[in-house]
């Protein structure tokens, strides 16, 4: 009947009202949805218009999670967590900076107001190159956050679920936090986890660097695949945050967090054989999602490759808002150029005699396929030491030999980079070295192949095949560390040249 129609539309919705003495209102009010893979803000779910001193709202959900709430006042900001459940009616009270949830299931609402009022405990850290202290810290964090939650619910009548969600939540935000450790920010802002993992913070540690090793087992405890073959939690945040720094940093645990082909077989792999069903589906489309973010798809080989995998996940039982998202690459990657654009080939280069050259010059000197070496020094003038280690490894390789070699430098310094160039010419040929006019984080071979993250990292060295006339074969080989690897990538490019073109 119709009105049982409209019970079920309720039960899969949850009302929102509040009140607030903000002079803005609730004109800068969002309610973000985890359940999505590009975790969705839900603003276009809702039904009823906000005013400026009230908030009704209906929010389309269909399952338990939990939900992020932000709001920016004139003076203040309010954040919290919520656990939301279907049919849920939540009322919302701020009243001179005070922010209170009110209900039948308040208690629900309330706690992270309660445990982290400012959702800032983890943000106050920062790894400093001590890992034992980091780890120590973020060890505290969570053991105070279990402490408050078991207060909790002494304290309020909370759902079995509740518990099970929220247990869940506060476990994955610490594995978080240790898996991408926290960065100093700068002052007056929180420290925010670093996007590229501990391997690669570590490596940034001057100990570190020194004999690169370190306990992995031993600082992330006992944790297991087991711990994340939990469907039920696919829809909370730092469940999946975890679950894909997991794979990538402990359980495959890349040498090197490259983009590659070689990387992403792994992880697929380790993928297709732990998980089954929802978790299993996620995982896919998330570390597609990632690899082609990350440049991965701007050639030929690597294209074909994403291509493949995403017919792989049309013909799955996958949830129809994954395959949207690789309905949405596929579509791209329809228009993506394998080819270099004009803003790319027209980069001016400078050669060691001085001569000012564009890229597409320099790619059109010879006759073969280009090898594409991209160095430099980090943007406090370090060396970069996988940069010296590799010049050595590809000086003697057969392999790179067929192609003709391109160096480029990211280094800014001319005088600098010229020392650098003379110093390690055992290895270079000074007739194959350029130095990009462009500063790294301006430059348009730096931003298209997605190697910077600004204003100042740069990820390097790159290894990369373009053809003379521009075509990307490969923009992404894998480390010199890895010879075996390198040598399958290159030999089948070499013998797979004559069919790309």
């Amino acid at each position: 009947s119709p009105s049982r129609g409209l019970g079920d539309v309720y039960k899969r919705q949850m009302y929102l009202s509040g009140k607030t003495d903000e002079n803005n209102g609730f004109e800068n009010f969002d309610l973000i949805d985890y359940s999505t893979l590009d975790n969705a803000r839900p603003n276009k779910n809702v039904i009823h218009l906000v005013h400026k001193d009230s908030l009704p709202k209906l929010y389309k959900i269909k399952k338990s999670q939990i939900m992020e709430l932000m709001m920016w006042g004139e003076d203040d900001f309010y954040n919290t967590l919520v656990f939301v459940t279907p049919g849920d009616s939540i009322h919302l009270e701020v009243n001179n900076g005070k922010f209170e949830f009110l209900g039948k299931n308040a208690a629900h609402y309330n706690f992270y107001l309660k445990a982290d009022p400012q959702r800032n405990n983890y943000s106050k850290l920062s790894y400093k190159g001590d890992l034992e202290l980091y780890k120590n810290q973020v060890d505290q964090v969570y053991a105070n956050s279990k402490k408050i939650f078991e207060e909790y619910q002494i304290e309020h009548n909370v759902s079995r679920e509740f518990v099970n969600y929220v247990s869940n939540e506060l476990k994955s935000e610490y594995l978080y936090n240790l898996s991408n450790p926290r960065e100093k920010s700068k002052p007056g802002n929180p420290n925010y986890n670093s996007i590229n993992g501990l391997t690669e913070t570590l490596k940034k540690t001057p100990a570190f660097r020194i004999d690169g090793v370190v306990d992995l087992s031993s600082y992330y405890g006992d944790i297991s695949v087991e711990d994340f073959k939990r469907p039920d939690f696919v829809n909370n945040d730092y469940f999946k945050r975890s679950l894909i720094s997991y794979i990538r940093q402990y359980f495959v645990n890349h040498e090197y967090l490259d983009y590659n082909e070689e990387n992403l077989d792994a992880e697929l792999k380790f993928v297709n054989e732990n998980f089954t069903g929802e978790i299993a589906n996620f995982a896919r489309v998330k570390i597609l999602s990632d690899y082609y973010n990350k440049g991965f798809g701007n050639d030929k080989i690597s294209q074909d490759l994403l291509l493949r995998e995403i017919q792989q996940i049309e013909k799955t039982e996958a949830r129809e808002d994954y395959k949207a998202v690789v309905r949405e690459l596929k579509a791209d990657l329809a228009y993506r150029l394998i080819k270099l654009p004009e803003s790319v080939l027209s980069e001016k280069m400078i050669s060691l005699e001085g001569d000012t050259l564009t890229f597409g010059e320099i790619l059109d000197k010879g006759n073969k396929s280009n090898f594409i070496n991209i160095w430099g020094r980090s943007y406090t003038g370090e060396q970069c030491l996988p940069c010296l280690e590799g010049f050595e490894k590809l000086s003697v390789n057969e392999d790179i030999d067929k192609l003709d070699r391109i160096s480029i430098s990211l280094d800014h310094d001319e005088d600098r980079w010229e020392k650098d160039v003379r110093s390690f010419q055992a290895y270079l040929n000074p007739r194959e070295q350029f130095r990009s006019v462009a500063p790294p984080h301006k430059s348009m071979i730096t931003t298209f192949f997605k190697m910077t993250l600004p204003p100042k990292y740069t990820k390097i060295p790159r290894y990369m095949i373009i053809d003379n006339e521009g075509l990307v074969l490969y923009n992404n080989l894998p480390s010199t560390n890895d010879s075996i690897l390198l040598k399958k990538v290159l030999t089948k490019i070499n013998n797979q040249k004559s069919t790309l073109e």
